[in-house]
């Protein structure tokens, strides 16, 4: 129910007619099926930050407590940042930097001294999972498609290590950020741009994941129609 309360909300703020709702649902079905099927918040996910980009301007507290959430349920949702500083959204920044601290206190504050220990397992349950999945079919990340690259060019053996994905990561955020500063998007096609790289930039981005191409979807469509 959070997630068809989330869908509404996206197309309803990016303005979206029947007809564009209804093609995006069509080109995002299987994204769609899997998040309901799983139990996924990526659609939670985008309309935080369909939120925080339209309020930055005018509500920039408001703006700022939904990106944090949003980046507490999937860091690399702090691609928004880009946008926010090329605008100067300091206001909107401090907002989501505290709301962040807030969140970290409260899982503190409720597990205590087991915070650092359940930290450092979950980064261990990360690290091995992430580098046995990083090359199968259902990863379809930019990492993931520069690491296949690189195993097939023999410049490692077996599954990637830590130091390859994060050299695959940085090399994947400078194309995407050579790409924005060359394209200069505005309004919601600059939405449609970060939304979407905050899949395409993530190490295990899978099919549910795609969920975020929505705006950049409707932006398509919207634009195929007018000529």
């Amino acid at each position: 129910l959070l997630s068809v309360a989330c869908f509404v909300l996206v197309v309803a703020r990016l303005k979206s007619s029947a007809s564009e709702a209804s093609i995006a649902v069509l080109c995002l079905f299987q994204s769609l099926f899997l998040i309901m099927d799983h139990g996924q918040v990526d659609l939670a996910i985008l309309a935080l930050l369909v939120l925080a980009y339209q309020l930055a301007s005018d509500r920039p507290i408001l703006a700022g407590i939904a990106w944090g959430i949003a980046c507490l349920l999937k860091p690399p949702a702090g691609l928004l940042l880009f946008a926010f500083a090329r605008y100067r959204r300091y206001r909107a920044i401090a907002a989501a930097a505290l709301t962040g601290v807030a969140g970290c206190t409260l899982v503190a504050a409720r597990d205590g001294s087991e915070t650092l220990a359940l930290f450092g397992d979950w980064r261990t349950l990360l690290g091995g999972a992430t580098e046995t999945w990083i090359l199968r079919h259902d990863a379809q990340g930019w990492p993931t498609a520069i690491l296949s690259f690189a195993s097939a060019a023999g410049i490692f053996d077996g599954n990637p290590t830590g130091f390859h994905l994060a050299i695959a990561q940085l090399f994947s955020l400078a194309i995407f950020l050579g790409l924005y500063a060359w394209r200069r998007p505005a309004g919601d096609e600059e939405l449609a741009w970060l939304a979407l790289g905050v899949v395409l930039l993530s190490p295990q981005a899978w099919r549910a994941n795609f969920v975020l191409a929505l705006p950049a979807v409707v932006i398509a469509v919207r634009r195929w129609r007018s000529g």
